[in-house]
């Protein structure tokens, strides 16, 4: 149970990363 929690908060935490640098990045592309 600990290891299959673990691996959901490694993958909830990668996607939040991914999300995070889409959006940065997307902002940066978007400044003049």
């Amino acid at each position: 149970l600990a290891t299959r929690y673990d691996k959901l908060a490694i993958t909830y935490r990668a996607a939040v990363i991914l999300n995070a640098v889409i959006a940065w990045t997307r902002q940066l592309s978007d400044m003049p």
